[in-house]
């Protein structure tokens, strides 16, 4: 499938380019509807860490479009977010594997269905010593 990806070019400037992914058994297809840049990535985007060309993007949500042969708990229709391995958020369509993708509720709005802001507060909280 051919998709459309912001990838950074350089520091402060993002271009589209149109590439083709192809899911692997064990993979989603999902169609991304938000995606968050998070602080760590604005040190991407200032040119402070990485090197350009890069993709950015792990805080997204997003409905699922294809299943894998392999894929067994996602079908297509669910709403999902991911913590995923590649930072591609910034897509028409991703690739991910479902292991790493949690299905949310049908009435999640997808521009609050970002999982890893989720799980740095889930973090934060099992690690807090409660007086």
């Amino acid at each position: 499938m051919k998709t459309k990806r912001a990838i950074l070019v350089k520091p402060g400037m993002f271009e589209i380019s149109e590439i083709e992914i192809f899911p692997r058994p064990e993979e989603l297809l999902v169609k991304i509807a938000s995606c968050g840049l998070c602080n760590y990535e604005l040190n991407h985007w200032r040119g402070l860490l990485g090197t350009c060309p890069q993709t950015l993007g792990h805080e997204w949500g997003g409905t699922v479009v294809e299943c894998g042969s392999e894929v067994e708990d996602f079908k297509v229709g669910d709403v999902v977010t991911a913590l995923p391995d590649i930072a591609t958020g910034f897509s028409e369509y991703t690739a991910v594997s479902s292991k790493n993708c949690f299905e949310l509720a049908q009435t999640v709005n997808l521009q609050h269905a970002l999982g890893e802001p989720l799980k740095c507060v889930v973090t934060v909280l099992r690690a807090a010593v409660i007086p």
